[in-house]
């Protein structure tokens, strides 16, 4: 059986129409204009039935996805309204450091959002385009992180000044020895040898007759100076209405010495390394 079309004539309105099938693949369709009372009869096979259906089906789902799309990407406000392009702000400013306000060179400005960001000059001067109601992070090596929010308003610019506090981080102590493990140490440790040279200098140089002949000509620094000073204009105050004194003729000074030349002072071994 064959695709045919058939126009007939109606004569009145009551009528039966009878159609048989001959195979179950086939299709028929009856098409009825009321106003010249004709009528279509489709006839067409199970194929091309099927490629009909499926070029509809296929344009009218592309349709709708298309135009679904289409609502959804347009940026809805809270009232279901389209929202407006955002506004392009200039943000420039400076950071400094909140004790001394003296500006810090590369400082990072960055927005999350947009994926860029832009560092400080050397005098801790920035300046890069957002958009208006971004969110910007200030970060720097040794300082707290710093958040900005762009303001959302008329101006196309916008000066700030960002003030950065120190934050700082106290590491472990972490003390470095040439050796791999303490065992190798104290094995280190207990086979050192020093030079005889040296000690027999710390020796010489640690004697107790050498040290009170460092102390003994040690010249006077500038508090003894003052303190000796200090202590004549203190005893010329106090013997001010007296004759002044001469141990030359002090009995007591010169029992002293008596005593010191029996006991044999002067025979002794400082005396001749003095001398």
């Amino acid at each position: 059986m064959k695709n045919s079309i058939v126009y007939l004539k109606l004569k009145n309105a009551h009528f039966k129409i009878k159609i048989g099938v001959k195979r179950f693949t086939d299709a028929i369709a009856l098409y009825i204009w009321p106003e010249t009372q004709h009528f279509v009869l489709l006839h067409f096979t199970h194929k091309l039935y099927m490629n009909l259906i499926f070029k509809h089906i296929t344009f009218f789902c592309g349709l709708f996805l298309l135009v679904g799309g289409y609502a959804i990407a347009q940026p809805k406000t809270a009232t279901g309204q389209p929202q407006p392009a955002k506004r392009i702000v200039q943000v420039s400013g400076l950071v400094v450091t909140g004790e001394n306000s003296v500006g810090l060179p590369g400082v990072h400005f960055y927005i999350p959002k947009a994926g860029r960001g832009v560092s400080t000059n050397a005098y801790g001067y920035f300046s890069i385009p957002t958009l208006a109601g971004d969110s910007a992070v200030i970060s720097s090596v040794g300082f707290k992180r710093q958040w900005y929010v762009v303001p959302n308003d008329e101006r196309q610019s916008v000066s700030v000044v960002i003030y950065m506090q120190a934050d700082t981080t106290q590491l472990p102590v972490v003390e470095v020895f040439p050796f791999a493990t303490e065992k190798d140490f104290k094995d280190a440790f207990l086979s050192l040898k020093l030079p005889e040279s040296d000690m027999e200098h710390m020796r010489r140089n640690l004697d107790e007759n050498t040290l009170a002949r460092m102390r003994y000509e040690m010249p006077m620094n500038g508090a003894m100076n003052h303190t000796y000073f200090m202590n004549q204009q203190v005893s010329k105050i106090e013997n001010a209405r007296f004759s002044p004194t001469n141990q030359l003729l002090n009995p007591f000074a010169w029992a002293r010495f008596i005593e010191s030349v029996k006991r044999g002072d002067l025979k002794r071994k400082e005396w001749k390394d003095d001398e």
